[in-house]
């Protein structure tokens, strides 16, 4: 399926509210973008997955 500039706007800006909302449901969830990774974040952005882990960690202590 091809996509215009457009749709590819609108499905963005969806899915950005749909991780908001999905986020929404725990008192605690929050929503973090790896600005600067693609697919990969684990490998491009570590320390954003090793923070995120320790604030997890942090709250079940």
């Amino acid at each position: 399926m091809m996509t215009t500039p457009e749709v590819a706007q609108l499905l963005e800006e969806t899915f950005a509210q749909l991780q908001h909302d999905m986020a929404a449901l725990s008192p605690t969830g929050k929503v973090v973008v790896a600005e600067q990774s693609g697919h990969a974040i684990h490998l491009e952005q570590p320390e954003l997955i090793v923070e995120a882990i320790k604030q997890v960690l942090a709250k079940v202590r």
